[in-house]
């Protein structure tokens, strides 16, 4: 039923206001039923100024609409999916809102990218392995820090999506050089 749904489920009136959530909700928030039914969901979660964009397309089109978020209290990433409900006339009654924390997923493709460099499943544009795969994600590293300081400085936090990253650098093939070639480097 509805509380067997790990996603976090809410249903929100034209008003953008709460009038059922699931478990799932209720547990991530930290909050009892009186304190989320009736409050504006984005007071609630996610905690922004004002409504999700994409509420208001789905009630204008008629269609799923979906958006993701990053909670700056957790600093969990969401997808977020709002379905329009409407009556047999075509009044608009409110909107379940489905949000799934893809936090994990975003952290294994940025794991699976710099492995896939490194194996040679992605290749450069010439067609060749890339090369020094540790520095590339060395720099990732450093934007991603750097970014979760700006963040920071905002009030909101980002996980670091960098620490399991494989950062060693391989080794440069070995070249040995003739006597000749020695001298010649030599003065």
């Amino acid at each position: 039923t509805f509380d067997s749904i790990k996603d976090l489920v809410y249903l929100c009136d034209k008003d953008c206001r709460i009038v059922r959530c699931n478990t799932a909700f209720m547990d991530y928030v930290r909050l009892k039923p009186r304190d989320i039914i009736g409050k504006e969901y984005f007071r609630i979660f996610p905690k922004t100024d004002a409504p999700i964009k994409a509420c208001f397309r789905g009630t204008e089109n008629g269609e799923k609409t979906q958006e993701e978020i990053t909670d700056g209290e957790t600093a969990r990433t969401f997808l977020i999916d709002m379905y329009p409900v409407f009556d047999k006339n075509g009044k608009y009654i409110y909107s379940v809102h489905s949000a799934k924390d893809i936090t994990e997923i975003k952290e294994k493709q940025i794991i699976q990218f710099f492995s896939d460099m490194r194996s040679g499943v992605i290749k450069t544009n010439k067609g060749e392995n890339y090369r020094s795969v540790g520095d590339y994600a060395k720099i990732f590293t450093a934007f991603w820090h750097w970014w979760m300081k700006i963040n920071r400085k905002k009030g909101k936090q980002i996980l670091d999506i960098t620490e399991d990253l494989d950062k060693k650098s391989s080794k440069p093939k070995f070249v040995y050089l003739t006597k000749e070639q020695v001298d010649e480097i030599l003065p």
